[in-house]
């Protein structure tokens, strides 16, 4: 692991692994946990986020003091832990939540590029009330992050942590308090990095391509990458790379008589079970709707 990540890592290793399943992102790691009631005591390494799925009716936690407070946290209960504060937090039922853990390099330079900043400081300590939008997002990075692993996108991931960073950033953080607003890029990208990128999309459909990656083909941070790409398409990333794949399984299933195992493989899917429900769900017809040369089998 890189040693820009270690922060992350370090932080991810304090989760239980029976606790969940973890994955890491272009700004830091992240991981769906389910726990009975406990406590943990900790000091900060990442940035911390957490934002939970159940209710919390006796939660007690005392931030970078010995002061303990205790209070009700409902669903969408939010609280940001910045790196190298003291945290302890007891719960008194079972828990189920996204832990986020952002590496501070990396949120330093999502704001310097995104918010034309060089300071900001998190608000830390528990949020006043759900935070709706928050909740959102880690419900999809949870699906996310839960997925089987032959279906396992880091461009979809990255696209939603950097979503989230940038969520919690606006209305989080010293940024939210001076009313800073992202530099806005009119016009999207240019032809000409729009035709880098799709390039690099389709000479690469089988693998697993990471935001960071697709930004910095256009010397762009993540956050303005994702905000001018679409802008451009009308597409996420995301979505883009997958049409994209689905389009080039349809060619190859009309015009090769390569087996749909191999088309799926080829073009990024994990099975050709999954290139079907995907193919079906996108574009409402499946491979068997495809004429195929004469003598194909199924898959």
């Amino acid at each position: 692991m890189p040693h820009r990540m270690q922060n992350a890592t370090a932080m991810l290793s304090l989760v239980p692994d029976p606790w969940g399943p973890k994955r890491l992102s272009s700004l830091g790691g992240v991981s769906v946990t389910k726990a009975p009631a406990g406590s943990i005591r900790m000091t900060a390494r990442a940035d911390i986020a957490l934002v939970m799925f159940t209710p919390q009716p006796k939660r007690t936690i005392a931030l970078a003091s010995d002061h303990r407070t205790s209070l009700f946290a409902p669903v969408g209960h939010l609280e940001l832990v910045p790196a190298g504060a003291d945290l302890f937090a007891k719960w008194g039922s079972f828990k189920e939540n996204l832990f986020v853990a952002l590496e501070p390099a990396r949120v330093r330079n999502l704001v310097s590029a995104d918010f034309d900043s060089d300071k900001f400081e998190w608000n830390g300590g528990p949020s006043a009330t759900a935070d709706e939008s928050a909740l959102a997002i880690a419900r999809l990075i949870a699906a996310e992050t839960s997925t089987s692993d032959g279906r396992k996108s880091q461009l979809y991931l990255d696209s939603l942590m950097t979503a989230l960073t940038i969520h919690l950033l606006r209305r989080h953080s010293s940024i939210a308090q001076s009313h800073s607003s992202p530099t806005i890029m009119r016009g999207g990208l240019t032809p000409q990095l729009l035709r880098r990128v799709d390039e690099h999309m389709r000479s690469h459909l089988a693998d697993n391509l990471s935001l960071t990656e697709l930004a910095e083909l256009c010397s762009l941070s993540a956050g303005h990458f994702l905000r001018a790409f679409r802008q451009s398409t009308g597409e996420t990333p995301y979505r883009y790379l997958m049409l994209l794949r689905l389009r080039q399984a349809t060619l190859l299933i009309a015009t090769t008589r390569l087996s749909l195992r191999t088309i799926a493989e080829m073009t990024g899917f994990s099975s050709h079970s999954h290139l079907s429900s995907t193919m079906n769900r996108v574009l409402n017809y499946t491979p068997r709707q495809i004429e195929r040369p004469k003598g194909m089998p199924e898959n």
